[in-house]
């Protein structure tokens, strides 16, 4: 799969990477690093074919993840910061994810520069 090999390189040339998530222009989910795996307590397995939705809860400020995804699909490049939440064995945990976005070609690309607990 063409996106794989994209995603293996993209990874493969980063430094000790920041969480990242990648998703294609339906905002499905076919990239993620061990970090972001981490940082979510969302496994590859639950995340891949799901939409980033999967980390928004009632504190998330959905007009601002809605204008980020937009912005992005649009070419554009963007910064939010943004309520999300990590699984946990028993809850969601909410956090603060600090992320900028950007598209590449046919992929979506969400990098976390900073998380505030």
């Amino acid at each position: 799969m063409e996106e794989c090999r994209i995603m293996d390189n993209l990874f493969s040339n980063l430094p000790k990477p920041n969480p990242i998530l990648v998703t294609n222009r339906d905002l499905k989910i076919v990239g993620i690093n061990e970090e972001w795996v981490d940082m979510c307590g969302i496994s590859p397995f639950g995340a891949f074919g799901n939409s980033p939705r999967i980390l928004q809860g009632e504190l998330t400020n959905m007009d601002c993840a809605s204008n980020f995804a937009s912005n992005i699909c649009q070419n554009n490049s963007a910064w939010v910061s943004i309520i999300n939440y990590k699984n946990t064995e028993d809850r969601r945990v909410p956090f603060v994810n600090h992320l900028y976005g950007w598209s590449f070609g046919d992929i979506i690309i969400a990098e976390t520069y900073m998380i505030d607990n």
